[in-house]
């Protein structure tokens, strides 16, 4: 395992000294996250293992910045589809991830893209809690497929509950669930970013009776105050994946690993050819 230290120049560039030399394979760790600083360090790494021998660069970064920003919108850019052309430009030949947005990010980022499904960790938080009897919900059309993931790791056959949403000048707005809401209800999103969403929902199964709400989300961004209101609607608990390197903002977050996966996805990988990024 080595470790690269990046370090800058008086002029606040960046630049990274004493690269190893490494052939084959090289499985690089980096973070996107805060994307201003680390995006630009992981980039300049595999730029910089490829340029001294390394075969071929997986990138394994668990959150995937900017995966968001995928539809073609007037006046603005397209990032993801930005970000694509820096990933291939930089050398990387694969990227390994958790949860990935969309698969529209698989046709804007021009590298093959494995994404790892965190159902299974949270089917085992949700039995080791003693839900397994709650519903499950998508609080958007976007989220029916992690939900489905997560019933199934269950062994839960039942039809998931969904949201429709919508964007409007007051902010998000979702209608009606569609489909069955229980007492316990647990709600399953990729990302928790202002929570704008989870609050839309959670208020809306409330209406429709629930009384105990989880939330389970693999990226925990916790921007603003908004997503502290879940508190006070009855969630009981948020479980938030290790992706982001935060610690968990308030005593009802709990953090779960997801080291285990990713290990698996790159266990051909010897540690003599692992390098990550400080």
């Amino acid at each position: 395992m080595t470790t690269l230290a990046f370090r800058r120049y008086e002029n606040g560039e960046l630049y990274l000294p004493g690269c190893p030399t490494l052939s084959g394979t090289v499985a690089l760790f980096g973070s996107f996250s805060p994307p201003d600083e680390n995006l630009l360090k992981t980039l300049l790494a595999a730029h910089t293992l490829k340029k001294e021998g390394a075969g071929r660069v997986v990138a394994v970064i668990p959150f995937m910045a900017y995966m968001r920003q995928d539809k073609a919108k007037p006046g603005l850019g397209l990032t993801t589809a930005w970000l694509g052309e820096l990933i291939r430009a930089s050398g990387i030949g694969r990227i390994v991830t958790v949860d990935l947005h969309s698969l529209r990010d698989r046709e804007l980022v021009p590298v093959p893209i494995v994404s790892l499904s965190p159902a299974p960790v949270f089917a085992k938080e949700i039995l080791d809690r003693g839900w397994e009897d709650a519903t499950l919900v998508a609080p958007d059309n976007g989220a029916v497929a992690r939900c489905e993931a997560v019933a199934r790791a269950l062994k839960d056959k039942r039809p998931v509950t969904r949201f429709e949403k919508a964007r409007t000048a007051r902010g998000v707005r979702v209608g009606a669930p569609v489909g069955a809401v229980g007492n316990r209800c647990v709600l399953v999103d990729d990302q928790l970013d202002t929570g704008s969403t989870l609050v839309a929902a959670c208020e809306r199964l409330r209406r429709a009776g629930a009384k105990e709400l989880l939330i389970c989300v693999t990226h925990g961004l916790f921007a603003g105050e908004a997503w502290k209101r879940l508190h006070g609607l009855g969630v009981r608990e948020i479980i938030v994946t290790d992706t982001v390197a935060t610690r968990p903002p308030a005593a009802w977050v709990s953090q779960v690993s997801v080291a285990p996966l990713i290990e698996r996805a790159i266990a051909s990988i010897p540690p003599s050819r692992r390098v990550y990024v400080s």
